[in-house]
């Protein structure tokens, strides 16, 4: 498998993860000094994050992809996704319209989320 196929997989698994709520498998495509900052300005840590979904404070209902964007550079890359994602933030269900800008990394020959920061896209 390319590395563009890998990190496009890597990302449908964070999605299943969220969605279904699978604390293993967000922990898998997560690295270790993971931090996510949302919209709000709020970061988290990957511990963090993991938490707030486990406890419901973050409810994914969906995710659609709109596009995605995968440019490689050795063991890093870059990944921007814009989606249609319906989740309850706070107690609040939203349609937000997400542009979700990832770094990745390779760890001994696997790809991994190292940093996330959301926006909005129009």
């Amino acid at each position: 498998m390319f590395d563009k196929e890998e990190i496009e997989l890597l990302y449908n698994n964070f999605v299943y993860g969220l969605v279904e709520k699978k604390e293993s498998l967000l922990a898998q495509t997560l690295s270790n000094d993971f931090s996510i900052t949302h919209i709000t300005g709020i970061r988290q840590s990957k511990e963090e994050f993991i938490n707030s979904v486990m406890d419901d404070v973050f409810i994914y209902h969906f995710i659609k992809r709109i596009s995605i964007d995968i440019e490689v550079m050795d063991d890093f890359s870059k990944c921007i996704v814009n989606s249609f994602t319906n989740a309850d933030a706070y107690g609040k269900n939203q349609l937000f319209r997400l542009s979700l800008a990832f770094d990745c990394k390779k760890i001994d020959g696997k790809w991994q989320f190292s940093k996330l920061t959301t926006s909005q896209f129009t």
